[in-house]
């Protein structure tokens, strides 16, 4: 099954979060075949991903238990000039395994690359980090008349902070045709929606309240739904809502709603 963009986005955010030391870390190509075909492209672009040395070893599919195993380089028949082999330490009567060069492909992420994505959609100058890049300061966000002050954690769960608002930091990220980028719709509505905290004082004491936080963060979900729809229904103008919403689903962008919450939540989307 193809994982939709959203979680892919939400895959390498939670990976770079995880607890401990890793500076980097990997994404092997068992992983990454089950992406959209040009998801590693555009997060080489969006420089969310790069390309790492090839993997040394792999997971071997030689029976239920997938241990992970080396793998070694051998001559090969006159057809290829070589081949890349497995073998199994549980079973020694199977095997050896022959496995082709590209599922040794890997790519990698970090909090740094992650931060550093941020700040330049953002246009936010980078002020200070932590060794770790655990906790990463902005300068102030300016969007019209609001100014506040933006920065990251990667504490367990990727969070921006904007202003006294503690934000899910997957809720800033658009992927779409153009690239992947932090959507100033969702900045401008949650920095709207949080009060002016000054470096060291706090002008205002932030909110206690956690439902006016998920109502916004709801509502940017169903425009994004319906923005879907609208470009499914572009493509498909014969298809009414209903199977808009099935290719929606199979997509994977459906936000983790179920087919009968997004007819609930959309309105059918205008054909042209």
């Amino acid at each position: 099954m193809t994982i939709g963009r959203r979680k892919i986005l939400n895959a390498i955010l939670d990976r770079v979060s995880e607890p401990g030391d890793q500076i980097e870390v990997a994404f092997l190509s068992d992983e990454v075949d089950h992406w959209q075909p040009t998801a590693v492209s555009s997060l080489i672009s969006a420089k969310l991903l790069k390309t790492a040395l090839l993997a040394e070893a792999i997971i071997c599919g030689g029976c239920e238990e997938r241990c992970h195993r080396p793998v070694m380089l051998i001559p090969a028949s006159t057809e290829r000039s070589q081949m890349l082999i497995s073998t199994c330490n549980l079973k020694p009567d199977m095997g050896p395994f022959e496995h082709y060069s590209e599922q040794l492909s890997r790519w990698t992420s970090s909090r740094e690359l992650v931060a550093k994505f941020v700040g330049r959609s953002v246009r936010l100058r980078l002020m200070d980090n932590d060794v770790r890049w655990r906790r990463v300061r902005f300068g102030a966000l300016q969007i019209e008349e609001v100014q506040r002050g933006f920065s990251l954690e990667f504490g367990g769960a990727p969070i921006a902070i904007i202003g006294s608002l503690r934000v899910p930091l997957i809720e800033l990220l658009e992927w779409d045709e153009a690239g992947i980028a932090v959507s100033q719709e969702a900045l401008a509505l949650f920095a709207s929606q949080s009060n002016d905290v000054q470096a060291g004082n706090k002008r205002f004491q932030p909110s206690t309240s956690v439902r006016d936080d998920n109502k916004q963060m709801t509502a940017l979900k169903v425009r994004r739904l319906q923005g879907y729809l609208e470009k499914l229904a572009s493509r498909f103008p014969n298809l009414n809502k209903e199977q808009l919403v099935k290719k929606l689903m199979k997509s994977g962008e459906h936000e983790g709603l179920s087919a009968a919450r997004i007819l609930r939540v959309t309105c059918m989307p205008t054909k042209k």
